[in-house]
């Protein structure tokens, strides 16, 4: 909305400068609008931006200070948190601190992780020889005692499946409900949270019973 402001804004005191200092801005308008139409056949993904640019902000695909992931661009996904939204192009912060200048005709799919909630999604892998009902009753009190604790989490950690099956060992997916955005963060420290209480179970064990993990 602030890009059509400004150009707006800029036209407008354009023909009234024009106007200022004697000059009808009537032809100098008319020849623009046929050097326009030239140009705009060589143009396409000018006008293509701007058109997804519209529609970006006045459908509300995604806000500044979202958190989205864009379909793939020049063969990569691009992430990151939403710093500005131009008619013509999309700012987005990676987490790592690049600041990537997308042209909206670009973006394609968008995945908007500030929409109400999303998971946080860790993946837990345990030997193959692992008792599945002690690792799916410990991951059930991790997350209950994880969502008392931290304030993003909106539902306790539950156990998606499991993710993979290997000769030597297993993959547990788990699914955590956060606040919007939060995902990234509560993974780090939910896998941390599952690291201490895996650790701290063996510890308890004599060694011939430390078949947990």
């Amino acid at each position: 909305f602030k890009s059509i402001v400004k150009y707006s804004l800029y036209f407008a005191a354009a023909v009234y400068i024009l106007k200022l200092i004697g000059i009808d801005p009537g032809p100098i308008l008319a020849g623009a609008g046929i050097v326009g139409i030239a140009i705009g056949f060589g143009a396409q993904n000018l006008i293509n931006d701007v058109v997804c640019g519209f529609f970006i902000l006045f459908e509300n695909y995604y806000l500044v200070g979202d958190y989205i992931e864009a379909g793939k661009v020049e063969e990569r996904h691009v992430e990151g948190t939403v710093e500005a939204i131009e008619l013509r192009t999309t700012h987005i912060r990676h987490p790592d601190g690049q600041l990537q200048i997308i042209r909206n005709g670009e973006i394609g799919a968008i995945v908007n992780y500030s929409k109400q909630y999303t998971y946080a999604k860790v993946e837990v892998p345990i030997p193959a020889h692992a008792r599945l009902e002690e690792v799916y009753a410990l991951i059930d009190q991790i997350g209950k005692q994880f969502q008392a604790e931290c304030a993003d989490v909106i539902e306790p950690t539950q156990v998606d499946g499991l993710e993979n099956m290997g000769d030597d060992n297993l993959v547990l997916r788990t699914l955590t409900r956060v606040k919007p955005g939060k995902h990234l963060n509560t993974q780090r420290l939910l896998r941390a949270k599952l690291k201490q209480a895996f650790d701290l179970q063996l510890s308890d064990r004599p060694e011939s019973q430390k078949t947990l993990i």
